[in-house]
């Protein structure tokens, strides 16, 4: 399984690239200036989504190579997607249309904003290694809105991405969505306005957005050891970690508990137990 997964996910690199060369096309066409990433799903991420939803296939699946376009405008967002659409007419085009999600037009109930598109690369491929291709075009603002939630979601043990987990989060999110779409429209309801920024000092989601960001780049930066356990005071504005070898798991969870408890009913600390490869392993539940 883990062979045959590693490689139809090694597929999606070419069909990647080729689309990657077009999105680049148009944008130097309109001067637009982008913030452009592809990557391929991580295998513990591709896992994760087979065993959430029962009835994926990894042949069916989306997104496990995926193109992300990020821009300053709304306006921006849509003139690109305009100008990929044209370019399915091309005889040249080696990708055939498969479906599209316009959630800046329709947000998602939990408040997500991008517009996904998605295409099959299959002209001349033999079927068992046909894939698709995923374009995520977004502005920057609901980018730091989906970031963010991923972040926060990553850190607390929660699929909040999946509008699973703790309601405090899931609400306080979709509150921001509809904060920033009365900016891009202009149209600011100032006690709106004091009633978000009040939700997010109440769950000191700024402060521990910080740490995240902090504790993020303590695990990109040990990678000589297996398990990070970290302590992220927020009301002091302290992190502190302590690192451990895959053989010394055991003991990492050992003091992981013992941490937990001395903590567990201060909301002012969070900790959290996690792998080196960025996979959340243990953490308290708010």
């Amino acid at each position: 399984m883990q062979r045959s997964l590693k490689g139809f996910r090694l597929i999606h690199q070419h069909p990647m690239t080729l689309f990657r060369h077009t999105i680049d096309r148009k944008l130097k066409k309109h001067n637009i200036n982008a913030l452009v990433s592809q990557r391929l799903k991580r295998i513990p991420l591709i896992v994760k989504k087979l065993e959430i939803q029962e009835n994926m296939q990894l042949s069916r699946m989306q997104d496990i190579g995926g193109l992300r376009i990020v821009v300053d405008t709304i306006q921006e967002a849509n003139l690109i997607r305009d100008e990929i659409k044209k370019v399915e007419k091309h005889r040249n085009f080696k990708f055939t249309f498969a479906n599209e999600k316009n959630y800046i037009e329709t947000p998602a109930d939990s408040g997500y904003r991008s517009i996904h598109m998605v295409y099959k690369y299959d002209k001349g491929i033999e079927l068992r290694k046909q894939c698709r291709v995923e374009i995520q075009i977004r502005t920057r603002l609901q980018h730091a809105w989906a970031t963010a939630v991923e972040v926060t979601g990553t850190f607390s043990n929660q699929l909040l991405k999946q509008s699973l987990g703790n309601k405090k989060y899931l609400n306080i999110f979709k509150k921001i969505s509809k904060l920033f779409i009365s900016l891009e429209e202009k149209k600011i309801d100032n006690e709106f306005v004091k009633e978000v920024k009040q939700d997010i000092e109440n769950a000191q989601l700024l402060d521990k957005l910080r740490s995240f960001t902090i504790a993020s780049k303590l695990v990109e930066n040990n990678s000589k050891g297996k398990y990070l356990l970290l302590k992220m005071n927020f009301e002091k504005k302290e992190i502190s970690a302590s690192k451990y070898s895959d053989a010394k798991f055991e003991k990492a969870n050992e003091d992981y508990l013992k941490m937990e408890l001395e903590y567990f009913d201060n909301n002012a600390v969070e900790v959290v137990l996690l792998s080196i490869q960025g996979d959340l392993c243990i953490n308290r539940d708010d």
